[in-house]
């Protein structure tokens, strides 16, 4: 971690976290009823990130919006291998912070952003998620918790290409029992 990147922490306040839109869909019932070779495709990609320089007594303030997506699939029918889609869940996350003190450049932000942004979304993705796939009365969903990879390597942002946001496997759904 970089001087400036450590500097922004210690200089940061979460001031909020909200929902900007969300989509939570069956796209295929019997596939999800049944519970049998689903598999779970998860996506994230930074969508924008606003800065505001603090001016007299309104500190600076960085707002970072994320896309979260979750696609459940099962396997393909006899002769055709492709996967078939039974449902999304998809959210945008929005999270506004003060900077006491002034921005920070760019590439400490986008770290910034790539980083504690996403461990700060993370807890309301996992909620959203294990909430939505119980409200579609699917099995629970219960995310793994987040964990960094590489906590300098930037997550692809909507601007670049659409390969560059490939979906990664999440984790299985959980089988609940029917129903009676």
């Amino acid at each position: 971690m970089n001087d400036s990147l450590r500097e922004l922490l210690h200089s940061v306040e979460l001031l909020d976290i909200h929902m900007d839109g969300f989509v939570a869909r069956t796209d295929n019932r019997a596939l999800i009823k049944s519970g049998e070779g689903l598999q779970l495709l998860g996506r994230r990609a930074r969508d924008e990130i606003k800065t505001q320089p603090a001016t007299g007594d309104t500190p600076a303030r960085i707002e970072v919006r994320y896309a979260m997506g979750l696609m459940v699939t099962g396997p393909g029918q006899e002769g055709n291998e492709e996967p078939i889609r039974a449902g999304v869940i998809e959210c945008h996350l929005v999270a506004i912070y003060t900077v006491n003190g002034s921005l920070p450049d760019m590439q400490t932000i986008e770290a910034f952003a790539d980083t504690s942004v996403l461990f700060n979304l993370w807890p309301y993705w996992r909620e959203f998620v294990q909430e939505s796939s119980q409200r579609l009365q699917w099995p629970t969903i219960r995310l793994p918790l987040f964990k960094f990879t590489n906590p300098v390597t930037p997550t692809p942002s909507r601007s670049k290409s659409a390969s560059s946001a490939t979906p990664k496997p999440a984790t299985r759904a959980r089988k609940r029992p029917p129903v009676e």
